[in-house]
Formats: C-alpha cells, structure tokens, sequence
C-alpha cells in the first residue's frame, strides 16, 4: 500500500510518517510539508491512502481531499484534526476516517483496520428495508411501516438518506434535528438514544444500512431501496413519480426539492 502525509507542521508529517511505516500492509509513505508538493507527487505516482491536515495555510486539507480524488478516485482520505470540532466540514465529505490529535500509533492501527478491513455488508438482508421520500417520509419493513420509538429517530434516518452517504457529526446531526436550541448535554444524550432506537428498530443493521465509526453517522445509499436514490440514477418509474414533494414534514429538506426540481 501506498501512503502519503501531508501536513505543513515538518514534525507532525515527520512523526506520522514513522507511525505508518511500522504498519506491514504500508511499504511505501511519503510526507510532505507542501500541499503543492504532495500534489505534484500525486499526479506522478499515485497513491491507496492520504493522511490530511484538515487546517493547512497553503491549502486545506478538504481542498487537497478533493484534489486526491480527482487524482486517484479510489484512494481513501483519513483528515486529521488538533482537536475534535475541528472534523465537522471534513465528515461532510465520504472520508475513510478521521483522527484527533496527538495521534498515537493505537489509533492510527485502528483508522488502519478501518480502512483496510471495512465491517461487512450484507445487501441480501437489507432488501426487505425500502424508503419512501415523495411526499411524506416514511420507512417499510416487509411492506409495513417501521414505528419507532421515537419520532426524531425517524427524522434521524430521513436526513442520513438525504446526505446520500456523506458522514455526519453529531453536532451536525444536533444542530438540524433540534434547530435554534441551545447546546446542552441533555441533547447529546438524546441524539445517542435515537441512534440506538434507530438500530434496534432496523433490526440492528447498524453495519449493513446505517455504518456508525468515532461518533459520526453515514447512511450506505446501496443498501437502501429508495425512491430519491432511483430518481437520481435517472430511473424513469421514479422520475414520474417525482411530483415537486419530498420529506414534506421536515422544513431542512427544502433545498433539496430545489436541486431535484432542476433535474426533473
């Protein structure tokens, strides 16, 4: 496997570097300073993984992910950040990790397996899970509507449906489903108790519809059947059934009705 670090602080690039070459599926890493640099070696070699300082003066490291993936489509982008809120833009994006400074080899091990070794996903057992997002959101199980326990724990899923596989922080995930309130830890704990509900009442799939890893979410959009997903590969059935409503009881699912009305 091939790796490069880029991070403009020499002795944290220097430091990770060394990290990475202790990891045998890793016989190639190369740091740099320079985002420049780094994408100059890109597009001259390649690379299976890049390593990212999310805050870079050069280039952020959300530019440089972006630039990555034009580069090498495949290659997976682990950000890592000096503290924690320094994640939420990165987990926007479809990332294979993220680390928080100081990085520690336990850690780095761990974003490593991650990776390389993915929790399986069984698409055959999740086909009996089909969502509805014309009109009004809704959720079947074997054709009969899913009740969850709580009703935020709907709303959850419609907003990770909605982001189409891009992950999301928890204080991302806070700041829609309880808009204009004030950040408590009673609404932390509330989030945990929706996510729990959400994958006790998917029968647990957490890893086959909903994939969870150091408290951000994603939903894995080809494990789900989906009418807004077959609107969007251009599915004529779907397209026709697209009648200007979608998610109508959830006032942040408004722009997207503007981007699906464009393409309708």
């Amino acid at each position: 496997m091939r790796v490069i670090a880029v991070d403009e602080k020499e002795t944290a690039a220097n430091e990770l570097g060394t990290m990475l070459k202790e990891i045998p599926e890793v016989h190639t890493v190369q740091t740099f300073c320079s985002p420049a640099k780094a994408l100059e070696w890109l597009l001259q070699n390649g690379t299976d993984m890049a390593f990212l300082n999310v805050h870079m003066e050069q280039a952020s490291g959300l530019t440089m992910a972006k630039q990555c993936k034009e580069v090498c489509p495949e290659c997976g982008v682990v950000f890592v950040a000096d503290h924690a809120g320094d994640t939420r833009q990165a987990a926007e994006m479809y990332m294979s990790g993220y680390l928080t400074g100081p990085v520690c080899a336990e850690t780095l091990r761990k974003e490593m397996d991650y990776a390389l070794y993915p929790p399986p996903v069984f698409r055959e057992e999740c086909k009996n899970i089909r969502v509805r997002c014309f009109g009004r959101f809704e959720v079947f199980r074997n054709g009969q509507p899913v009740k969850f326990l709580y009703s935020k724990s709907k709303e959850l899923l419609a907003y990770l449906i909605d982001r189409k596989g891009a992950f999301c922080d928890i204080d991302t995930l806070r700041e829609v489903l309880w808009e204009g309130w004030p950040d408590s830890a009673g609404l932390e704990d509330k989030l945990y108790r929706l996510i729990e509900d959400l994958c006790t009442e998917l029968f647990n799939e957490r890893n086959h519809i909903v994939m969870e890893h150091g408290g951000i979410l994603a939903v894995l959009p080809e494990n789900v059947e989906c009418d807004y997903y077959n609107f969007l590969a251009g599915d004529p059935l779907a397209v026709n059934a697209y009648a200007g409503e979608y998610m109508i009881q959830y006032d942040w699912a408004e722009m997207t009705i503007g981007s699906m009305n464009i393409l309708s």
